[in-house]
């Protein structure tokens, strides 16, 4: 998601925006995002700009047991700085490490969100992917199958 500065580079410190998030601006490849809603705080400082964003998805994931789709929501709650590069210029620690996943940069007037969307939704969804907490897995006629052992229903 590329967002628009606009004027708020040019403004003093301590300006603040605030950029309302539709259900179809959160598009990610590796994510089935059903729809989104959220806020997010821009906040012009002197080595660029913070942005605080507080977003809910709804996603649609495959369950781990019985590979049935549903949707998940997930939260994400994030505090992200996003440098100048005449900053970075100036800090070789933090230039140094421009291409590391962690350091975000401003250009042509914009920040790119997509990267820390996906890194907080990946830190935010569950380890085991489960429709409901009490899914037992694939159930046919005759057999249930779990993730680890077939059991036959009929003789237990």
């Amino acid at each position: 998601m590329l967002l628009q500065l606009g004027d708020l580079l040019k403004s003093a410190t301590g300006t603040k925006k605030i950029h309302e998030v539709f259900s179809d601006e959160i598009i990610l490849d590796e994510f089935d995002i059903v729809s989104s809603s959220g806020l997010i705080w821009l906040t012009k400082i002197n080595m660029g700009v913070w942005a605080t964003t507080k977003i809910l998805l709804n996603i649609t994931s495959t369950c781990d047991r019985c590979l049935e789709k549903y949707n998940q929501v997930i939260n994400i709650e994030s505090d992200d700085i996003f440098y100048h590069f005449d900053y970075l210029g100036k800090n070789p620690e933090l230039y140094d490490r421009i291409d590391s996943p962690e350091i975000f940069y401003i250009k042509d007037n914009m920040i790119e969100l997509t990267e820390s969307f996906r890194q907080n939704i990946l830190v935010n969804m569950p380890i085991k992917l489960l429709c409901n907490l009490d899914c037992q897995g694939i159930v046919n006629k005759n057999n249930r199958i779990s993730n680890t052992k077939l059991i036959d229903i009929e003789n237990r």
